[in-house]
């Protein structure tokens, strides 16, 4: 039996204000299977689309479309696709197979210069009503209690990589940017791989989790060496409340089913520095809800910018409780700590934030207190007494020293102003070779970390034996016996208490 003669295809459609021509052949035009088409398209505008299919179609201008068609037994794929929507364009290819019960999406797209707000169809709203803020409550809660759509995990199995070049979106803009995306029975992996704001190696990924667990887990883990602020904060046509170079080790985790639940159980780390940067205070004061007695402890007055020395900032979480262990922001007028404790569970705060004047008058040179809703903190302006004088404030930081060493290699961090401050104020002077020493025989385990603290204590005998040591020998200094730091009880005389 000899197999039948692919049909030919060859129309050109004219219709709603596009032009059309699609070439090629189809084996069976009832199913569709063997589909090998060529297609092109373009239009002056969509406006007649619109008038046919409403608001979901996109307003751009000039629009041309150029692609193969193919299928074979169940696997529609869009190959050489050239999609120019106005200014931007898409390039790449997808492939969607529908012979298992669930599809499963394959595709490569390059996004370039593209208004992503423009291709999203405009919220209907009826006339006369004001659009009601996601966090405007009655009860002032930010962190929604509505369950979000996890299920749709399971609808579909995806392996993408996207691309962006120049995209536009909420006014913000992305200069470039590249994320993979695996999506299989319910475990949604994003990894990014590439942000041209980003210099030095990059590490990203989101992991959401919701396949066979009972309850939906969500993971975020950022580390950059180096990431320009301003890039991130500023939006179109306007200055960035932050600008300069910023180093950061994001992990964060949390269990459950809408962002109230996913908020009350997270735990992780957020680790950052900051060298030679900037902020503007009125930018400053509008990023931070109008908080002009928090702005007030960095600028002589509203209208300035300051320059950031540095900046360095050690977060924990624990149960959706989170808690600065180390928090300071040295400017040209002041140096600002901050501590204290937000429970997230709850949205409650009581961060203290304390200047230490340069002797430049500010415009609040006071301890400030947020405490209440996280939805609508009260702010207090402590007046009372005298202003705490230079060194005083230092004394109220408690720091294991120990500890420092994971902003060794964040960023260089040995060499940033604010790790040299407080190292100093623990009474370790991180010379040029510290950082390295002692991250080298700590790096990774914790528990080591801990009692390097007995090591590192000024300059002493102890600190000298143990550099001597770990420069000639760092291995052998690391498993002396004594312990697993090398150090015998006589030599761990640092009161951690």
């Amino acid at each position: 039996m000899t197999s039948r003669k692919p049909y030919t295809v060859d129309l050109v459609l004219r219709a709603l204000g596009v032009s059309a021509r699609v070439n090629g052949t189809v084996a069976d035009p009832y199913s569709l299977d063997g589909l090998d088409l060529g297609i092109e398209a373009h239009a002056a505008n969509l406006v007649g689309l619109q008038k046919a299919f409403g608001k979901s179609v996109p307003t751009v201008g000039k629009t041309v479309l150029s692609t193969h068609v193919s299928m074979q037994q169940s696997k529609l794929r869009l190959s050489r696709l050239q999609l120019g929507l106005g200014d931007g364009r898409i390039a790449g290819w997808l492939e969607l197979d529908t012979s298992a019960s669930i599809p499963d999406l394959q595709a490569d797209l390059t996004f370039t210069d593209l208004d992503v707000d423009k291709l999203l169809p405009a919220p209907d709203q009826p006339a006369g009503t004001k659009t009601k803020s996601a966090t405007s409550t009655t009860d002032d809660k930010i962190f929604s209690d509505e369950p979000l759509p996890f299920e749709s995990l399971s609808q579909a199995n995806v392996k993408a990589t996207l691309r962006a070049n120049n995209l536009m979106q909420g006014g913000r803009r992305i200069k470039q940017a590249e994320v993979k995306i695996d999506l299989s029975s319910g475990k949604l992996t994003a990894s990014l791989l590439k942000l041209a704001s980003v210099q030095g190696e990059l590490e990203g990924e989101l992991v959401i989790d919701a396949g066979d667990k009972a309850v939906p887990s969500v993971m975020i883990k950022l580390k950059v060496p180096q990431i320009e602020t301003g890039e991130l904060l500023a939006a179109s046509g306007s200055s960035a409340a932050l600008e300069g170079p910023l180093a950061a080790d994001i992990f964060l985790q949390g269990q459950g089913n809408s962002v109230a639940q996913l908020m009350a159980t997270l735990d992780g780390h957020v680790n950052v520095l900051m060298e030679n940067g900037s902020a503007d205070a009125e930018a400053l004061d509008i990023f931070v809800g109008g908080l002009s007695a928090l702005v007030g402890t960095m600028f002589a007055d509203q209208s300035s910018k300051t320059r950031i020395n540095c900046a360095i900032c050690d977060l924990t979480f624990r149960q959706g409780i989170l808690t600065p262990q180390l928090a300071v922001l040295d400017t040209q007028y002041s140096t600002v700590f901050a501590e204290g404790q937000v429970d997230l569970k709850q949205e409650q705060l009581d961060i203290k934030v304390s200047p230490q004047s340069k002797g430049v008058t500010l415009s609040v040179a006071f301890p400030v207190r947020l405490h209440g809703k996280l939805g609508k903190p009260g702010v207090e302006v402590e007046k009372t007494g005298a202003l705490l004088k230079a060194g005083e404030l230092w004394a109220t930081v408690v720091y294991p020293p120990a500890a420092l060493v994971k902003f060794t290699d964040l960023g260089d961090g040995k060499q940033n102003p604010c790790v040299t401050m407080v190292a100093e104020k623990a009474g370790i002077p991180l010379l040029d070779d510290v950082g390295k020493v002692v991250g080298g025989a700590v790096r990774g385990t914790e528990g080591v970390v801990k009692e390097v603290g007995g090591a590192v204590k000024g300059v002493g005998s102890g600190l000298g034996k143990f550099l001597d040591k770990a420069k000639s020998d760092p291995d052998s200094a690391a498993s002396e016996e004594g312990g697993a730091d090398g150090i015998t009880e006589e030599e761990d005389d640092f009161d951690w208490d």
